[in-house]
This record gives structure tokens, C-alpha cells and sequence, in this order.
């Protein structure tokens, strides 16, 4: 069809529900020539049942939006360039950036966003190596966030009972990736009692894969 029209790029367009798989969701908003369409591969149906579909690639988005569904099930509009994991921080997982504190916020913990640009996902720093090694960059940033979501929400806490400095002090593992997935210890603190949680650092858990 594509190459009929004359088209010469199309752009994956996944469902901004929470029914999506994991596999549509990281294509969602990925663009790719037409003459390398492999079906299964960049080109839907990725799975049976796969509701995921494609446009024309048009890099200009502006006034543009597209269908999505809030955390009732309600149809709103958002831009066309939110992306799936932009979407689901929003709408699903309550995320708020907070541009004076520069802080990404939900109900559960804050994380600044000098952690996660400055320290995981900056070359030569201590832990770049291990995210790169996943396949985080500063592009999928939304996916990162959403996974630490999920494994702060369902993850056991391992506490620091001689931490002097924080009220309080743990770490969490979580399974963290792009595709393939390896284990992390996820660290955080809690300045005062009260206080959510923030995030403080992240590395490779070696004890498990």
C-alpha cells in the first residue's frame, strides 16, 4: 500500500490504553523506510490480536493530536508526538515534573531529574555502562520511569538499619530494560519522617538475574 501511494517512511502508532502489550509499547511512535517493513518485526501485527497500527512518517506535529484513554477508561485528546510511555506516566502512573524543583513526582516518590540525566544516562559516570547496557538513553527516559513506577509499587524494601543520616534508608530490586531486562538495586531515602521517598541511586544487582 505504501509504496502504491509513493510512500517512503511510516511511523508505529500503538493503542494509548492500558490493554497495550509490552511489546507494542516500546514501538509505539518508532519510524522506519518502507522498504525495510518486516512484519512482526517493525511492522504490526507484532502479536495475535495486536491492535497496533501505522501511518505516513510526517515529522511536523504541531496542532496535531491523537486518541487516548485517562485512567477511567475516558477518551482525551493529547499531542500527537506523546508517545506510549509519555502517555502512561501521565494518565496512568500520575507522574508531575516539576519545573522549579526539577523533580518528576507521583504519589508514591520524587526523582531529580539530575539522577536520571546527569548520573545514570551520562557518559562516564559510574552506572552509564550498566544502563547502556539495556538500552536506556536519554530517548526512552519515559520508559525508565514508568518500570521504577511499577517496581517501586510491587517491590519488596530491604532496609539500612544503621543509616545515621536519613530517617530512613532502603533499596529495592527491580528488573530494569529496554528489552532485555537485567536486575538492579534501586536505592532510596527518606530525609524526614513524613517525607515520600526519593530516589538516590541505581546499579546493576549482581546477585541475580
Amino acid at each position: 500500500m505504501y509504496k502504491t501511494l509513493e510512500v517512503e517512511e511510516y511511523e508505529i502508532l500503538a493503542t494509548l490504553d492500558s490493554r497495550t502489550s509490552e511489546i507494542c509499547q516500546g514501538k509505539d511512535g518508532l519510524h522506519y523506510k518502507v522498504d525495510e517493513i518486516a512484519v512482526g518485526v517493525n511492522y504490526p501485527p507484532f502479536h495475535p490480536n495486536c491492535r497496533t497500527t501505522t501511518i505516513k512518517y510526517n515529522p511536523d506535529t504541531e496542532g496535531r493530536t491523537r486518541l487516548a484513554k485517562d485512567k477511567d477508561g475516558k477518551n482525551v485528546k493529547v499531542p500527537f508526538d506523546m508517545k506510549y510511555f509519555q502517555w502512561k506516566n501521565k494518565y496512568i502512573n500520575g507522574y508531575n515534573y516539576n519545573r522549579k524543583e526539577k523533580t518528576y513526582d507521583n504519589v508514591y516518590f520524587s526523582i531529580h531529574s539530575d539522577k536520571i540525566y546527569n548520573y545514570l544516562l551520562k557518559s562516564n559516570t559510574e552506572h552509564y555502562k550498566e544502563f547502556k547496557d539495556v538500552g536506556f538513553n536519554e530517548a526512552n527516559v519515559d520508559q525508565l520511569l514508568d518500570q521504577l513506577f511499577i517496581g517501586f509499587a510491587k517491590g519488596d524494601r530491604v532496609y539500612d538499619r544503621d543509616n545515621k543520616y536519613l530517617h530512613e534508608n532502603f533499596y529495592i530490586r527491580i528488573d530494569l530494560g529496554v528489552e532485555n531486562k537485567k536486575n538492579f538495586k534501586t536505592v532510596w531515602g527518606v530525609q524526614r519522617k513524613g517525607d515520600k521517598p526519593k530516589f538516590i541511586t541505581a546499579y546493576r544487582n549482581n546477585e541475580k538475574d
